[in-house]
């Protein structure tokens, strides 16, 4: 096996060569046809016993690019690390006419995208700048809220508290049908709190919905909790 490395510093990309010759690839590709034939079977012969021979005819082609491709990964990997090769995402294959049936050694090349070379400051010493952040107790309250009711664990109370919500069917007092499924924030509601506190699945709760939460912008958002 040869690799060679030609390097353009100016547009910082390589071209990496890789010769192989029969000796680099033939006791692996030997070694995987006796697996594959305690394996095959062919009709006429007992698994286990179908000859080397007619294993090879069959699969060799296919055994011989699998372990090419295989040799090939290792040994691109093993030389840009012993060398210190510094590229940019993987080795790309160029396109080659490869004949397995009747060659015996082979020639690969990979295009490479290469890291530039760069030193740090002599006195070691980077300045950052750190931008100030500051937050309200009111944007942590909310923001612990939303994790809270995202990713907190659902359970079902016998009766409600303060902090809980409420699931069930909304509709007009009087109205026919189900109603709409939606889930109320009982922290949300501005008059009459305590109507909402206490109650038991499959209670019945009848409420002026915009003045339970303020006005049409606190019951928008209490339909985005």
């Amino acid at each position: 096996m040869n690799i060679t490395l030609d390097r353009n510093e100016e547009q910082l990309t390589g071209l990496l060569n890789v010769h192989l010759d029969e000796a680099d690839y033939s006791d692996a590709v030997e070694k995987q046809i006796k697996e594959t034939t305690k394996k095959a079977q062919f009709k006429g012969f007992r698994p286990g016993k179908v000859p080397a021979g007619l294993v090879r005819k069959m699969y060799g082609k296919g055994i011989l690019a699998d372990e090419i491709n295989r040799l090939l990964g290792r040994s691109v990997d093993n030389y840009l690390k012993e060398n210190n090769v510094k590229i940019l995402g993987e080795p790309l294959p160029l396109p080659t006419d490869v004949d397995f049936d009747t060659a015996t050694s082979f020639d690969f090349q990979f295009e490479l995208g290469l890291l530039p070379d760069f030193e740090l400051p002599a006195e070691n010493k980077v300045e950052l700048k750190r931008p100030a952040i500051s937050l309200d107790d009111a944007t942590l309250a909310e923001t612990h809220e939303q994790i809270s009711r995202q990713f907190g664990e659902t359970t079902n109370p016998e009766t409600s508290e303060a902090d809980d919500y409420l699931f069930g069917k909304l509709k007009k007092a009087g109205a026919e049908g189900e109603g709409q499924s939606v889930l109320l924030p009982i922290n949300k509601v501005k008059n009459g709190q305590e109507r909402f506190i206490g109650v038991k699945a499959g209670d019945t709760l009848t409420f002026d919905l915009s003045d339970a939460f303020g006005g049409d912008a606190g019951l928008s958002a209490a339909s985005r909790a």
